[in-house]
């Protein structure tokens, strides 16, 4: 097994990445969330939310219906 680099909970993170007016961006370069958001989406759906929304499970239907 190939030893990976050593890391402690001392070692520094890597600041988020932020647009030219400061705005924090996500892995999508997009920013995080708001208006600003919304507007760099343009209609498009989330890709933050298509990734991480499971498929709806069937509906049940109960003696209570």
């Amino acid at each position: 097994m190939a030893a990976g680099p050593k890391t402690t909970q001392a070692d520094p993170t890597q600041p988020r990445p932020v647009d030219a007016t400061g705005r924090t961006l996500d892995q999508w370069d997009l920013p995080v969330s708001g208006p600003a958001r919304l507007k760099a989406l343009g209609g498009k759906p989330d890709p933050a939310l298509a990734e991480a929304a499971p498929d709806a499970p069937p509906v049940a239907t109960t003696d209570k219906d």
